[in-house]
Formats: C-alpha cells, structure tokens, sequence
C-alpha cells in the first residue's frame, strides 16, 4: 500500500431545518452521508447525498 498527499479542498454542506412543533424546538436529529469520489462507489455516495437532501 502506498500512501500520500494530494493538494486540494473540500467543501462540507451543513444546514438546519426548524421544526413547527414549539415543543419539540429542542430536540434534534443528525443525518450523514459522504460524497467521497466519483468513480465505482458513486452510486452508493450520491445516492445517500441525495435521498438527506
């Protein structure tokens, strides 16, 4: 195994959505996937990217 460093970036997309219920205000739920390449597993990192948003 060879490993290494590549120059570049990576953008992270965060976001709230507020719920309507007053009592529930404080309650909060975490969604996740990851956008990571685009090559044989793109199917399966977009499509989790895709059915969160």
């Amino acid at each position: 195994m060879r490993a290494g460093k590549h120059p570049g970036f990576y953008d992270v997309v965060t976001a709230t959505i507020p719920g309507a219920d007053p009592r529930l205000r404080g309650e909060e739920i975490a969604f996740s996937c990851h956008l990571d390449h685009q090559r044989p597993g793109a199917n399966d990192n977009a499509s989790g990217s895709v059915a969160i948003l």
